[in-house]
C-alpha cells in the first residue's frame, strides 16, 4: 500500500528580534498635570511569551506579564510604572514559541512634558556675497531633536508637521542638541526661512524665522589676525 502525507516544516535559524514601538524612541509624551500614563507596546518578529520588569532585571517567571502577548505585538495598555522625569530601564524577556529559547533586550524608558525650546536659529554667512550663494542653517536646541525648515511666508502655516525639507539626520531619526543643513539660495534675494524641531516624544517646537540677503555686490573684506612681525 502506497501512503502519501506532508509535513509542515519550520526553519528558524535567527534569534528572537524583540523592539520598543511605543513609545517609539523610548519617550512617551504626558500632560505635566496628568498622571504618566501610557500604552507600552513590544514587538516581535516570531510568536512569543514576553514579560517585562521596570528598573529591576528579574527572572522571566516572576517578571510582569504584558495583558497582550503570544503572538507578535505583546501590549499593556495605561501603563503606570513611571512616576518621574529620570531615564529608566525597561528590561524585556520574550520565549520565542517555535523553539523555546529566551531572549532578553533592555532600552531607556521615560516620559517628557514639554515640547523642546529652540535657544537659537542662525545662517552662516549672512548676508550672503559669494556665488554660488549658499548659507548652513544652524538650530540650536534645548534637548535633542531633529528639525525641519520651511521659505514659507508668515502669512502661511509653519508648523513642523507642514514643513518639508529637513536637516541633516532627520531620515535616520539622528537626534542632536545643534542641527546643522546646508541650502543653496536665489541669487540677490532677501528671504525668510522657518526651523521648527521635534523631539523624541514626539512633542514638537514653536517655529523660528531666520532673514536672509542675498547680495553679491557686498564688498568683501579681508580681516588678518595674524601678530606683526615689525
Amino acid at each position: 500500500n502506497q501512503v502519501t502525507g506532508s509535513t509542515a516544516l519550520v526553519v528558524d535559524a535567527k534569534p528572537l528580534t524583540i523592539i520598543l514601538t511605543n513609545p517609539k524612541f523610548g519617550v512617551a509624551p504626558v500632560a505635566p498635570d496628568e498622571d504618566f500614563t501610557f500604552d507600552l507596546i513590544v514587538e516581535t518578529d516570531n510568536n512569543a511569551e514576553c514579560r517585562y520588569e521596570l528598573d529591576s532585571d528579574f527572572g522571566f517567571e516572576i517578571m510582569s506579564r504584558f495583558e497582550t502577548t503570544g503572538i507578535t505585538t505583546h501590549k499593556t495598555t495605561e501603563f503606570t510604572g513611571i512616576t518621574d522625569q529620570s531615564i529608566h530601564k525597561l528590561f524585556v524577556k520574550c520565549k520565542d514559541q517555535n523553539r523555546g529559547v529566551l531572549t532578553s533586550k533592555t532600552f531607556n524608558l521615560s516620559v517628557d512634558t514639554t515640547p523642546p525650546q529652540i535657544i537659537s536659529a542662525t545662517a552662516f554667512p549672512n548676508p550672503v556675497a559669494e556665488r554660488p550663494p549658499i548659507t548652513t542653517l544652524t538650530v540650536q536646541t534645548d534637548e535633542h531633536t531633529v528639525c525641519k525648515y520651511s521659505s514659507h511666508s508668515q502669512e502661511e502655516d509653519i508648523s513642523f508637521a507642514v514643513m518639508k525639507d529637513e536637516f541633516e539626520g532627520f531620515k535616520n531619526n539622528t537626534f542632536k542638541i545643534i542641527n546643522r543643513q546646508n541650502i543653496t539660495l536665489q541669487d540677490q534675494s532677501q528671504v525668510s526661512y522657518f526651523v521648527a524641531c521635534r523631539n523624541r516624544a514626539g512633542l514638537e517646537s514653536e517655529a523660528k524665522e531666520i532673514p536672509i540677503e542675498v547680495n553679491s555686490e557686498i564688498p568683501i573684506t579681508v580681516s588678518s589676525h595674524t601678530q606683526a612681525l615689525f
